[in-house]
């Protein structure tokens, strides 16, 4: 994580950081959780608790 811009990348979970240009919209789930959706993957990945603070305003 060091290495990388911190403009441009976060961490959302544990073992997962993303590019913040390849998000595409964010969901919110129940009791505070939250799911990425990418601009260019079919994945949706799960936002940690401990990060979702980064992503209250998207």
């Amino acid at each position: 994580m060091e290495r990388l811009d911190a403009q441009r990348f976060v961490q959302v979970h544990r073992s997962v950081v993303v590019n913040l240009h390849a998000i595409s919209h964010v969901t919110r789930g129940p009791n505070e959780t939250a799911d990425l959706h990418l601009k260019a993957r079919p994945e949706v990945l799960p936002v940690s608790r401990s990060y979702l603070h980064l992503f209250r305003q998207m």
